[in-house]
């Protein structure tokens, strides 16, 4: 039980292909300078390079304004290319790229 998370299923024509976890402040686990983190966020793999990771990307980003946070795991190439890719796209501003312990943390805002 975590009251500061919410769980987002990603569907495809209502057949489930992913969730995505967002946690809001007070969340223990992320910087108090952020209003959100994105602490999960995975896709099967016959729906990768689809669009739909974009697609609810956007929905999240449009659900949740403010400034947000969120990490990849440094040799997770995949998933680093798609977020170097994909914030700039869905109206992610101010964005921020750095490494920490070897993995690589995004920070940005969305505004509404």
């Amino acid at each position: 039980m975590q009251p500061f998370q919410r769980a987002h299923v990603i569907a495809v024509k209502g057949v489930p292909a992913g969730f995505a976890c967002v946690a809001l402040q007070p969340f223990k686990y992320m910087p108090e300078d952020v209003d959100l983190i994105v602490s999960e966020f995975f896709l099967v793999h016959g729906h990768r390079g689809t669009g739909t990771a974009r697609r609810a990307l956007e929905l999240m980003i449009e659900r949740y304004p403010g400034r947000w946070y969120l990490g990849a795991i440094h040799d997770n190439l995949k998933a680093i290319h798609f977020w170097r890719k994909t914030l700039p796209s869905v109206g992610a501003r101010d964005i921020r790229e750095r490494p920490i312990d070897g993995d690589i943390v995004w920070e940005f805002s969305v505004r509404t």
